[in-house]
């Protein structure tokens, strides 16, 4: 449990249970699903005196936050504050800015919230090109350009994920379309590698900075056939890829090439 302020919620453990809450509030959960969600996930930590403040603080904050504070999470904020039960982890002005902090918090829980948190649904970011997309990404190291196409898009709750490949070459300028079609797929043999696919997974979420970092550019669409090189979903497939950005592909077509002409 890490904590970096005196405030209710920069503390790990009660951002987490505020956040769990929040977000199965934000699906759809009424908030008693959620409260009784939270406490049973936590349950261990309520019933470690070095955690249980931070969970009981963390989900009075999350119940007044959507005017439905229970007379029990009440009750314990009164009884952490009155005991001074929370205070043994800060020392010397800390210490009586977290006492402020905690007093403060017990008046404004008194008060019901004027305009309580309604539901917000979270909506995941939609895809920014689709599969057989070619694209064009600018080399960091002034070389000119490499290349990638999407092969595959997933989504959760919060994003939709690309599946990028690379392509091997460097290129003088953002290459035609029939250099995409040879699917001269990038190999990595740099450094650690072993013959690897360049493949990566990369969200929606940071494809702007990416773009504006990398001068990516869409190329062209491309007809994608049934044995292009994408890995089943799951652990073996792209969750073993993992998580990446667009940014990857410049990184390994630059590093490959550089291995391939210059050995190092």
């Amino acid at each position: 449990m890490g904590t970096w302020g005196t405030g209710i919620l920069e503390d790990d453990t009660a951002l987490d249970i505020h956040g769990d809450f929040i977000e199965r509030f934000d699906d759809g959960e009424s908030p008693d699903a959620a409260r009784q969600a939270a406490i049973r996930r936590y349950y261990d930590q309520f019933l470690d005196e070095e955690t249980n403040a931070a969970v009981w603080l963390g989900l009075a904050q999350a119940e007044w936050d959507v005017g439905a504070l229970q007379p029990d999470t009440l009750q314990a904020i009164e009884q952490i504050v009155a005991t001074g039960q929370d205070l043994a982890r800060w020392d010397g002005p800390n210490q009586d800015q977290r006492q402020a902090v905690l007093q403060a918090f017990v008046e404004t829980l008194r008060t019901p919230r004027e305009t309580p948190r309604v539901p917000t649904p979270i909506v995941a970011k939609p895809a920014v090109a689709q599969p057989g997309t070619c694209f064009a990404v600018k080399l960091l190291d002034g070389q000119g350009w490499g290349a990638g196409v999407v092969l595959a898009l997933t989504r959760n709750k919060y994003d939709t994920y690309h599946l990028l490949a690379g392509l091997r070459g460097v290129y003088p300028a953002p290459p035609p379309l029939s250099v995409y079609e040879r699917r001269d797929w990038l190999t990595l043999t740099h450094h650690n590698f072993k013959g690897d696919l360049c493949l990566t997974d990369a969200g929606a979420e940071g494809f702007a900075k990416d773009r504006d970092t990398y001068g990516i550019v869409m190329v062209g669409q491309m007809a994608l056939r049934a044995d292009e090189p994408v890995p089943p979903l799951g652990i073996m497939g792209w969750e073993a890829i993992g998580v990446s950005s667009w940014g990857w592909i410049e990184c390994q077509v630059r590093l490959q090439h550089r291995w391939d002409t210059e050995g190092h």
